[in-house]
């Protein structure tokens, strides 16, 4: 029998490697400086409601509530190894971070829930309609005014780093990924119904090209 639920989709493939993630997207991805630039860029403030989809072990979770305490943060993965990480690691520093399972394709949420929805090197692991599916819940459970933050691959900007991105390619699939490495992602967000993204930054990592985008729902 396969380790791998038909709905969803593990972050690392194969659920032996999960143990793996944090050290793996830490030291080969630029993890610190990524997320707390994602954060930055946000402009929390007291009282409003965050997401962060596909938040994994939950550490962009942790430093968005460090970042602005009087948030109310939310993390949702479809994962269940996950987000027992997530849940065990909120225990230990008892941490306000509520996590929910589910599906980022059929977000749990009321419309218009949110101030600012997160989220960070999930999307390529969707296929091209679940990704499309869940860049419209994200509009869905926006509210007005309410801003998109995310951080992906985008398509590598060297020889090099088209190299390096095959590996990630072979792990989570070619048609998984194809609009990463095509620069789609700032056309879907549009798509979707959120307003023009700016493109904020890009990374060099060892595994290929990631881009941060900001876009705000009118």
């Amino acid at each position: 029998m396969s380790d791998e639920r038909p709905e969803f989709r593990r972050a690392l493939r194969f659920r032996f490697l999960t143990r793996f993630y944090d050290p793996l997207i830490r030291w080969g991805l630029r993890e610190a400086r990524v997320k707390r630039d994602l954060v930055g860029q946000a402009e929390l403030h007291p009282g409003q409601s965050i997401l962060d989809v596909g938040c994994g072990t939950g550490t962009l979770a942790f430093a968005v509530q460090a970042a602005c305490p009087e948030a109310h943060v939310v993390g949702l993965d479809a994962d269940p190894d996950m987000l027992r990480i997530a849940t065990g690691k909120a225990a230990r520093a008892e941490s306000a971070v509520r996590f929910d399972q589910g599906l980022a394709t059929g977000l749990p949420y009321s419309d218009g829930s949110f101030d600012h929805i997160f989220s960070s090197l999930m999307l390529h692991h969707l296929t091209g309609e679940e990704r499309r599916g869940t860049l419209r819940e994200v509009v869905r459970v926006l509210r007005p005014g309410g801003r998109f933050h995310l951080v992906d691959w985008c398509q590598p900007h060297t020889r090099l780093l088209s190299i390096a991105f095959l590996v990630v390619r072979v792990l989570d699939g070619f048609g998984r990924t194809e609009d990463s490495a095509r620069g789609r992602l700032p056309a879907l967000i549009r798509d979707a119904g959120l307003g023009e993204p700016e493109h904020l930054a890009r990374y060099t990592t060892v595994g290929g090209t990631l881009c941060r985008y900001r876009a705000t729902r009118s």
